[in-house]
């Protein structure tokens, strides 16, 4: 049979052995915690990265575009001023 105090050992033992343990697992949640938060910053990075090279390639192509308007224009003038010197 334990004695009293061979008890109170073991007890306190295993009362800090499950504070151990508390205080891993809160060490833990607090690393996937930031974890999350920083896959969170990722992903809401990577859609702003998306969204503005979506932006940029319409604005080159809205560019472009007034580029070939202006040629067109240009062409006009010309034919039309060739027209007139006939």
């Amino acid at each position: 049979m334990l004695k009293q105090s061979e008890i109170i050992v073991r007890f306190q033992t295993l009362v800090s052995g499950m504070d151990d343990c508390c205080g891993q697992y809160e060490l833990l949640l607090l690393k996937i915690q930031a974890l999350q938060g920083e896959l969170h910053i990722g992903t809401v990075n990577f859609s702003l990265d998306c969204i503005n090279h979506q932006i940029a390639s319409s604005f080159s192509r809205e560019r472009e575009r007034e580029r070939e308007r202006e040629r067109e224009r240009g062409r006009e003038r010309e034919r039309d001023k060739y027209v007139a010197d006939l």
